[in-house]
C-alpha cells in the first residue's frame, strides 16, 4: 500500500510517492535499484554495516562543518547576515518538512510540544545563527572556525562549573583528541 498523495499517479513524482516515497528510499540504504529497469524490482545486496554508515556520516559532517565558515564569510560579501540566517532557516525547514512528508510513517508533533519547539526555533535561528553571522561579519573565517572548535571545551567548563559534572580527565582527553 503506497502513501496517499494529491500528486497524480501518472506523473514521475506520483509514481515515486506511490512506491513509498523518500521514506522507502532512505530505508533501502545498502540496496540498489536494478539498472536495467528504473522502475524495476529492488535487488538486495549486503547492507552497509552500521559502523561504516556512522563513520561516513561523521566524515560528511566534518566536511560540512569545516566549510561553513568560509562559505558564510563569502556569502556575506553579497548579502546581510540576517538574510543568510533567514535563508538557512527556510532551506533547513523545507528539507525537514519534505523528509517528514515522504517518510513511511510521518512524525506528528503533539500540541503540548509546540511551545518548546517555538522556543528552540528562536534560540537556534535568531540567537545562534544571528550571533554567529554578525560575529563573522566583524571577524575572519579562521577566528570563527577556532571558536567553533573550542565549543566542546566551553561546554565542558560550563558543565563542570554549573552542573558539577565529574570525570573531567576523560572528557578533557576526548576534547583534546578531537581538537
Amino acid at each position: 500500500m503506497g502513501v496517499r498523495s494529491p500528486v497524480p499517479q501518472n506523473s514521475a513524482l506520483g509514481s515515486f510517492v506511490a512506491r513509498g516515497g523518500l521514506g522507502r528510499l532512505v530505508a533501502r540504504a545498502g540496496r540498489r535499484i536494478d539498472s536495467r529497469d528504473p522502475s524495476g524490482p529492488i535487488e538486495r545486496t549486503a547492507p552497509i554495516p552500521r559502523r561504516r554508515r556512522l563513520a561516513a556520516a561523521l566524515v560528511l559532517n566534518q566536511f560540512i562543518s569545516s566549510g561553513t565558515h568560509l562559505i558564510a564569510k563569502g556569502a556575506m560579501l553579497a548579502v546581510s547576515p540576517l538574510t543568510i540566517a533567514l535563508l538557512r532557516f527556510i532551506g533547513a525547514s523545507a528539507a525537514l518538512l519534505l523528509y517528514n512528508r515522504f517518510r513511511a510513517s510521518p512524525q506528528r508533533i503533539d500540541r503540548r510540544d509546540w511551545p518548546s519547539l517555538v522556543l528552540l526555533g528562536f534560540l537556534v535561528v535568531p540567537v545562534n545563527q544571528g550571533c554567529f553571522l554578525f560575529g563573522l561579519s566583524r571577524s575572519t573565517a579562521s577566528h570563527a572556525s577556532l571558536l567553533y572548535a573550542l565549543t566542546p571545551l566551553v561546554v565542558l567548563l560550563f558543565a563542570r562549573g554549573l552542573l558539577h559534572e565529574g570525570n573531567l580527565a576523560s572528557k578533557l582527553a576526548g576534547i583534546l583528541a578531537a581538537f
